[in-house]
């Protein structure tokens, strides 16, 4: 059983400038369902039907010669031309000139709609030299559009081409990147915990090395250790240098440096060395 071929939705004739676009889905209508190999008429006719009824009374505005109503290329010229007076070519290139990739739209999208929108703008044998200066210049990457100027001998072929391959390379890029970014972030993850750990164990052992408590801890020096000064110029930490980080001003036991990672290595292996003992000693 042979497929039906169901022609276009109706026209538009508040939208002109759609009207080459409509009469090109039309033509695929009238081969598909081998309309063409019709009579003239039935085919004028299918078109007309086709458009919606505004088309008939556009149709009465035409003035054919004898026996030209009935030809199809005849009476599609004459829409064509009726459109084309009402469409404002002025309008159509100002979109045009204002259309810029969008941050979510794929390059194959900013494309086709570039040369969608090249149709209505009459641009005629320089059409593919605006589609190439708009790719130039709106397309979202800067780099790229940079590179593109200074080819010199560029064509439409040459920037469409390099727009997809940007694109792709950016996509193999970002899986790239998805796949190893977990990983990295739970190493960041386990030498974070294990520098608060360290750290507040060091904090323990300054408190029970000054006698404090962590409930009643009282005030220390950040320099030293020790209990805080009446007056911080009695601090013999002021020009000592730290054996940790080196700058002056404080000793290594109170040293808030962020540990490096064989640091924290080694203090996980003396945890674990230490948990070890006490199991078999236990």
């Amino acid at each position: 059983m042979a497929t039906k071929i169901i022609p276009p939705e109706g026209f538009d004739f508040k939208r002109p400038e759609e009207c080459e676009k409509w009469i090109r889905r039309f033509n695929r209508f009238r081969i598909a369902s081998e309309l063409h190999k019709k009579s003239e008429e039935i085919q004028v006719n299918s078109l007309i039907y086709a458009m919606g009824p505004s088309a008939d009374d556009v149709l009465t505005t035409f003035e054919f010669d004898e026996g030209e109503e009935a030809k199809f290329d005849v009476v599609k010229l004459k829409f064509d031309q009726y459109f084309n007076v009402r469409r404002n070519v002025i309008n159509e290139r100002a979109k045009f000139n204002q259309r810029r990739q969008e941050v979510e739209e794929s390059a194959e999208e900013f494309i086709t709609s570039l040369y969608c929108l090249a149709e209505n703008c009459a641009y005629g044998a320089l059409k593919e030299e605006m589609i190439r200066d708009r790719i130039v210049v709106g397309v979202r990457d800067a780099k790229l559009s940079e590179k593109m100027q200074l080819e010199t001998a560029l064509t439409l072929a040459m920037a469409v081409k390099m727009v997809r391959e940007c694109e792709s390379i950016k996509k193999k890029q970002a899986v790239v990147r998805t796949d190893k970014m977990p990983q990295s972030v739970n190493v960041d993850a386990v030498q974070t915990a294990k520098q608060k750990k360290f750290r507040k164990k060091q904090t323990s052992k300054q408190q029970a090395s000054t006698g404090q408590s962590q409930k009643s801890a009282k005030p220390y020096c950040q320099r030293c250790g020790k209990p805080s000064h009446a007056n911080r110029l009695d601090c013999k930490a002021l020009n000592a240098v730290c054996h940790k980080c080196s700058p002056k001003g404080h000793f290594a036991n109170v040293c808030k440096t962020l540990l490096n990672v064989n640091e924290v290595a080694a203090e996980s292996d003396e945890s674990f060395t230490g948990l070890f003992l006490g199991a078999v000693h236990g």
